[in-house]
């Protein structure tokens, strides 16, 4: 019983509020949001972006941005036609996390581009109709939904990442996630963006944060974790899929990377489905 509240309760430090999709928003913004955090999508169109007072930009291709408390944000349309509008309204220690420790983490001018703009569409969605949803209970969903965004999302190039280096490691990580356990051979990718191997990891670690081979880890932790939900893999058959012979093995690293073991992040996600089955 203990163990069945503890994940009954695991997702419960974050609350959607709001969700909405606006074509062609029009809407003038100046205001800090002292009580709440957002996360936000721009899908088409163009406006201009300024955050406490700094240089206002244009963001006229796909991007996420996000608001957190005590921040002056300024935003608009930038032509007649406004753009492309998504967002999401986030409570909890958990958003606080998310936006505060995640998504800030990426740019201190509070908005990235995006790389794959279609996924990232698809996951506001689904995002939103959650949001919506007469007593949103599925925290779980929402949650993996919201990590992914972060995980899927690129950081802008910048001054020390050549224009064509950029482009193209955006490009592998996009493949990575889409394929994580293909075959990824560091000298073969260096080639490709004709750089020796070392310059490699450099510049793949400026752009990302993190080493090549912790992002691919945890593009195939990520992957491992779907089939342990939706197609109901025993812990044993994903690390065979993922080519661990070692279960304890793949256990451990999945933990490093999830946050949970393989047992309880299947059961954290199947009691939270549970619970939003049942009607009060």
């Amino acid at each position: 019983v203990i163990y069945e509240h503890y994940f009954m309760n695991y997702f419960d430090d974050i609350k959607l509020i709001a969700g909405k999709h606006l074509a062609g928003c029009q809407v003038h913004v100046k205001s800090a949001f002292p009580h709440f955090y957002t996360v936000e999508y721009i899908h088409a169109g163009r406006m201009y972006w300024r955050v406490d007072g700094g240089t206002r930009v244009v963001l006229d291709r796909p991007a996420v941005f996000w608001h957190r408390p005590g921040v002056l944000y300024e935003y608009g349309p930038a032509d007649t036609a406004g753009w492309d509008h998504y967002y999401l309204v986030l409570r909890g220690a958990r958003a606080r996390r998310l936006v505060g420790n995640g998504f800030s983490m990426l740019s201190r001018d509070g908005y990235v581009f995006a790389a794959q703009p279609a996924i990232i569409r698809e996951m506001f969605l689904q995002l939103i109709a959650m949001a919506n949803q007469p007593a949103p209970a599925m925290r779980a969903e929402a949650v993996l939904l919201l990590e992914r965004i972060l995980h899927s999302t690129a950081f802008a190039p910048d001054a020390g990442v050549a224009g064509g280096c950029a482009r193209k490691i955006m490009e592998l990580a996009g493949r990575m996630r889409l394929a994580p356990f293909a075959e990824y051979r560091l000298d073969a990718l260096a080639r490709e963006m004709h750089v020796c191997i070392g310059h490699f990891r450099r510049l793949f670690r400026r752009h990302f944060g993190r080493s090549f081979y912790d992002y691919l880890l945890s593009c195939r932790m990520q992957e491992a974790a779907a089939w342990l939900v939706t197609e109901g893999l025993a812990v044993k058959e994903a690390a065979d899929r993922a080519g661990c012979a070692d279960q304890a093995q793949f256990s451990k690293v999945f933990k490093k990377q999830i946050g949970l073991s393989p047992k309880q992040y299947r059961q954290a996600v199947l009691t939270e489905k549970a619970a939003s089955k049942i009607q009060p």
